[in-house]
């Protein structure tokens, strides 16, 4: 588990580790890109343009997947897969704090989706659909790209981040600078959990494991988001 080599855990068509590799720099060309447009025009102010800082301290990536049904049989084609690539930086803050969010940190305007051809068959297609978040504190902690993968375009129409849940993540897994791995998190393998950071410290939010006994509800964590969201 030293890098993230693991084939369960890529998006189709493309392997995670390279992702991992190329995910802080095409957010922060994207972000200081865009901080500067806004910024040479007249009352041009996004949420983007005053965060212009984050770019060189997102150092820490954690990576989500997210399925449509954790129990469908062995080589069932899930209606949807979700694939969350976080960028942090403060992890271990997320570990204590607990990592928190919801429709109120997705940036609309950003949002998009793209067509073509499978892999094992060109003659097929399929569709992803992509939304940007970022945490909207005094403090931002973290940044994120949320892309749902379906092979009906009418999935991705219909499909509301609202409707995620905790107990959809299929795999978890965090790393410091130069892919360091601190957290792995596979719900089909349940002996195969570690947080190298904070052991079993339970964890609030949209962290899989450890948790309390008493999971947090649904509500308390909408509430939670939405403090934050306006703080």
């Amino acid at each position: 588990m030293s890098s993230p080599t693991d084939s369960d855990a890529d998006p189709p068509g493309g392997g995670v580790s390279h992702l991992f590799h190329n995910i802080a720099h095409s957010f922060n060309n994207v972000f200081s890109r865009r901080a500067s447009n806004e910024s040479s025009q007249p009352g041009g102010i996004s949420r983007i343009s005053c965060r212009c800082h984050l770019q060189d301290e997102m150092a820490w990536v954690l990576d989500m997947k997210l399925v449509s049904d954790l129990d469908a049989p062995e080589g069932t084609v899930p209606e949807w897969e979700v694939f969350l690539q976080v960028n942090a930086h403060d992890l271990p803050r997320l570990m204590r704090e607990g990592f928190y969010w919801s429709e109120a940190n997705v940036d609309h305007e950003r949002g998009e989706f793209s067509i073509y051809p499978r892999e094992d068959n060109p003659n097929l297609v399929r569709f992803t659909r992509t939304y940007y978040l970022e945490d909207l504190q005094e403090d931002p902690q973290w940044m994120a790209r949320l892309t749902v993968y379906s092979f009906e375009l009418h999935v991705l129409s219909t499909f509301r981040l609202r409707d995620l849940r905790v107990k959809d993540v299929l795999k978890a897994r965090a790393f410091r600078s130069r892919g360091r791995e601190v957290y792995y998190y596979d719900a089909h393998e349940p002996r195969h959990f570690i947080n190298a950071i904070y052991d079993d410290m339970p964890l609030k939010g949209w962290w899989p494991w450890p948790k309390e006994e008493e999971t947090e509800t649904e509500v308390e964590m909408e509430e939670e988001a939405a403090n934050e969201a306006g703080a």
